[in-house]
């Protein structure tokens, strides 16, 4: 079926948060709708503009709605929940919701929803900017081959599929009904969608699409052969066609040897990421295949594609204990790693050299930690952690938090006054800090000045990818700390 327009997807976004417990991040929430309204792989990635797909595109419309109904709140960053109205009703009007939130939009100042589909296509998905950083398509290194799920089989025996890489935070998420529904699927001989990897190591391929599908078919059938207490094999359950096998403790062991041969026959489609394959070539299709289902974001597939020395400087860095007790930062979807990216970016190259997109920024900041010494990456490490606890120093528990102006304003992290503190921090000598801190007072009521400015505003709150807005924070801060440590 073709993606619902925004109306038609307040009920299932309703249901999907109540199959998640009642809250959910954007992208679970856009997994579960999927999975409540079948859409296929095509519907998935069905491109509404940019990168940006008609799903994303039109479920935060429905939240938006929603919200403004009553039906659901934020309950952090990227994370929406439903409140008590929403838990108490299985069904709503989509023609009255739209009816009371239009009869109410003028009066309403709450742009908050506004300002998450804003933020979302510039800076989570940077819709189209992909394609303003062009490569010679010589260079796409990607090849096309029909296997079989016993060629799958047999390398997840041998642990030649990663099914657990450091950057992967999302396997074997599946409950054990839909696993079983791919499996029945398979054995009606239905197709299935196709499987993406990274086969730069033949020895070891990394799994960009199909993740979920890969745990079920390694649960069903290796699971079963290993029978080991950690990883029991999956017993059919909740079959729609196939009931005879449904609930009945059948694993693969217990399917006769036609069924079984009917499974490890299935021809499947591979596409198979080459060799010598240039890094901005694979973020790319990364970004495009990743752009609806289970997909990875944008620090997931930086972390995929930088395995070693700059992966684990960033894991080492968010789960340091010291940094932790500051920030108490939250290892969800490598949030924490992206902020701390964001930081050591404009460490690594001035904020007079960015040039939009901002991942493409990212990525080449998270790739230069590749070259430098271990010395230099220590010394990285401790000034980061250092610059940090400065900031405590100066403004306490309102450390890149907008709440220093009180009033209204919640303690929340801002990413963008987070960047321009910290690697302006770093930069400072002891001397420098000690003026700052001799001066606190009195810069903290002109930060509170700037933090009112309109166009400051804008430009760590809304427009924040901008070369402009970039420019326009890193100058007024600098100007700050430049007036007090004179």
């Amino acid at each position: 079926m073709a993606v619902p327009q925004y109306d038609d997807l307040m009920n299932p976004t309703i249901q999907a948060l109540k199959d998640l417990g009642g809250s959910g991040h954007i992208r679970e929430i856009e997994n579960k709708v999927a999975e409540i309204l079948d859409l296929s792989q095509d519907d998935l990635v069905d491109i509404h503009r940019g990168t940006t797909t008609k799903l994303v595109y039109r479920l935060a419309w429905s939240r938006n709605y929603l919200k403004r109904f009553g039906l659901l709140d934020k309950a952090s960053r990227g994370v929406w929940k439903l409140t008590p109205m929403g838990e108490a009703i299985d069904h709503v009007d989509k023609d009255e919701v739209k009816r009371i939130v239009k009869r109410f939009e003028n009066d309403s100042d709450d742009d908050e929803d506004i300002l998450e589909i804003e933020n979302q296509e510039e800076d989570a998905y940077e819709a189209g900017d992909d394609i303003k950083s062009p490569f010679d398509p010589k260079d796409i290194k990607i090849i096309v081959e029909p296997k079989t799920i016993d060629h799958l089989v047999t390398r997840l025996r041998h642990d030649e599929i990663d099914l657990n890489t450091e950057f992967q935070r999302k396997g074997n998420l599946w409950k054990p009904d839909v696993q079983s529904k791919l499996i029945e699927s398979i054995l009606l001989r239905l197709p299935l969608p196709a499987f993406y990897f990274d086969a730069t190591d033949d020895d070891k391929w990394l799994v960009v699409d199909g993740l979920q599908r890969l745990w079920s078919i390694k649960n069903f059938i290796v699971n079963t052969e290993l029978k080991t207490k950690d990883s029991p094999p999956l017993e059919l359950t909740g079959l729609e066609i196939l009931t005879d096998y449904s609930g009945k403790g059948i694993t693969y062991d217990k399917l006769n040897r036609t069924m079984q041969r009917r499974i490890l026959e299935t021809t499947i489609t591979t596409y198979l990421i080459q060799p010598g394959t240039p890094k901005e070539v694979k973020y790319n299709v990364f970004r495009r295949i990743n752009t609806g289902g289970l997909g990875l974001n944008s620090m997931e597939i930086r972390n995929a594609l930088n395995q070693g020395k700059p992966s684990d400087f960033f894991r080492d860095l968010s789960e340091d204990t010291d940094l932790q007790t500051v920030l108490k930062l939250q290892d969800k979807r490598m949030e924490d790693r992206e902020l701390l990216l964001r930081a050591y970016s404009f460490i690594n190259e001035s904020y007079l050299k960015y040039e939009k997109p901002l991942s493409t920024f990212l990525d080449r900041a998270m790739e230069s930690l590749e070259r430098k010494s271990e010395g230099e990456r220590r010394i990285l490490f401790d000034g980061i952690i250092d610059a940090i606890f400065f900031q405590v120093e100066l403004f306490g528990k309102h450390i890149f938090s907008r709440s220093i102006l009180g009033g209204k304003n919640r303690l929340k992290l801002n990413s963008a006054l987070f960047e321009v503190w910290v690697s302006e921090s770093y930069k400072l000598k002891e001397k420098e800090k000690n003026s700052l801190l001799k001066n606190r007072e009195e810069l903290i009521k002109e930060y509170q000045v700037l933090l009112t400015d309109e166009d400051f505003v804008r430009a760590v709150a809304t427009s924040t990818s901008g070369k402009g807005s970039v420019k326009l924070r890193f100058e007024g801060i600098i100007n700050l700390i430049k007036k007090y440590t004179k």
